[in-house]
C-alpha cells in the first residue's frame, strides 16, 4: 500500500517529539539488550527474570528476562512508531495495543516487544506506581532463552 508524501508529512508532525526521536540513544542501557528500537523518553519502570521448570530431552529449562518502559506517549503513536521500525510482519494488534514477536512464525518466540496501555494488567503493575500514574503507554520487551 503507497501511502502519499502529504500524507506521511502530517503523520509525522501530529506524532508527539518522544515519538519521532526514537532513534536516539537512550540513557538506560537496558534499551539495547533487546535488539529493538526503542522510542526515546521510556522511564523504566521495573523488570524480571523467570525460570521454567526443565522439559524434554535433553531436559532444557526456558529463562524470560523482561523489562517493562512507560511513557505518556498515546499507544496509537507508539504502535504506528513501531510498525514504522518493524512493520507488520509478526505483529498482532492494532492502535489500541500491539505485540511483536520474533523470530517470525517461531512456535516458541525468542523476542518479543508488546506496547500497551499502562492501565492493562501486567507483571508492571506493582511496580514503580510514581511512574505509572503518569504513564499512558507501557513498552514491555522480553528475551527467552535455553541455557
Amino acid at each position: 500500500m503507497k501511502i502519499p508524501v502529504v500524507m506521511l508529512i502530517v503523520l509525522a508532525a501530529s506524532l508527539p517529539s518522544n515519538i519521532l526521536k526514537g532513534d536516539e540513544v537512550s540513557p538506560d542501557p537496558r534499551l539495547g539488550e533487546y535488539g529493538f528500537p526503542l522510542v526515546r523518553g521510556l522511564r523504566h519502570v521495573c523488570g524480571g527474570h523467570i525460570t521454567g521448570e526443565p522439559t524434554g530431552r535433553p531436559p532444557r529449562s526456558t529463562e524470560i528476562t523482561w523489562d517493562a518502559f512507560a511513557t505518556d506517549g498515546r499507544v496509537g503513536d507508539v504502535v504506528a512508531y513501531y510498525r514504522s521500525k518493524l512493520g507488520d510482519a509478526g505483529m498482532e494488534g492494532d492502535a489500541h495495543g500491539a505485540t511483536w514477536r520474533f523470530p517470525l512464525g517461531a512456535t516458541r518466540p525468542e523476542r518479543v516487544l508488546e506496547v500497551s496501555a499502562s492501565t492493562k494488567e501486567g507483571p508492571w503493575r506493582h511496580c514503580d506506581s510514581a511512574v505509572l500514574a503518569k504513564a499512558r503507554c507501557i513498552v514491555i520487551v522480553s528475551r527467552a532463552t535455553h541455557p
